[in-house]
């Protein structure tokens, strides 16, 4: 059986922005990622994926306290250090606690790779539906997020504009009814009614 494959739209325009982003959201929103890119949402409150620490020692025996560091350098040249503990070192309680947060790392890490693959397809995904000649506004700009910020800002029609531009297409639809194949007309007119019942416009 023959596969089919639906190709995705291209941001060549203001025009283009809303259901470019819409299909852009729905692509993040099913790999989980969407949080991490809304354009929305503002800098320093947008979520930001951070790689787990893989576990030490340390996080089992802490390092020697300053005071007891103060103290072995007051006893003079002669003090020998403590070792730094190692694995073979450890009591068996503190091994069953490494080995605990070993298991939670893995887990940790296995759900950071998948959101960071994620991120890095949408990422993708961006700038290759972005039109050639808007190229430029993410040149040298290198996350989803702040790539969708900056179109955002270059690209995205303003409130105003994209109201008359939705009442204006409205309007062209239903006066292109005896013009233009049934078929036709009614995918237009599909597509300027929810555009203009999501803008909540009067003649809607």
């Amino acid at each position: 059986m023959a596969s089919t494959s639906t190709k995705a739209l291209v941001l060549n325009g203001p025009e283009d922005w809303f259901d470019w982003l819409d299909g852009l959201r729905d692509l993040a929103r099913s790999r989980r990622v969407w949080d991490l890119i809304d354009p929305e949402v503002k800098p320093d409150a947008i979520y930001e994926l951070i790689e787990p620490e893989i576990p030490t020692i340390d996080d089992v025996v802490p390092p020697a306290a300053p005071v007891a560091a103060a103290a072995a350098a007051a006893a003079g040249p002669a003090a020998v250090p403590a070792p730094r503990p190692t694995f073979a070192t450890l009591t068996e309680a503190q091994r069953t606690t490494f080995g605990l947060l070993q298991k939670q790392y893995a887990i940790q890490y296995a759900q950071w790779q998948a959101r960071d693959s994620a991120l890095q397809h949408v990422n993708d995904v961006i700038k290759a539906t972005t039109g050639q000649h808007y190229q430029a506004y993410i040149a040298g700009v290198w996350t989803a997020y702040d790539r969708l910020r900056e179109l955002r800002t270059r690209v995205a029609p303003v409130d105003k504009n994209r109201l008359n531009d939705a009442r204006r297409a409205y309007r062209a639809s239903l006066r292109d009814l005896k013009r233009t194949a049934w078929e036709t007309w009614l995918h237009i007119w599909e597509k300027t009614f929810k555009e203009g019942e999501r803008l909540n416009i009067p003649d809607v």
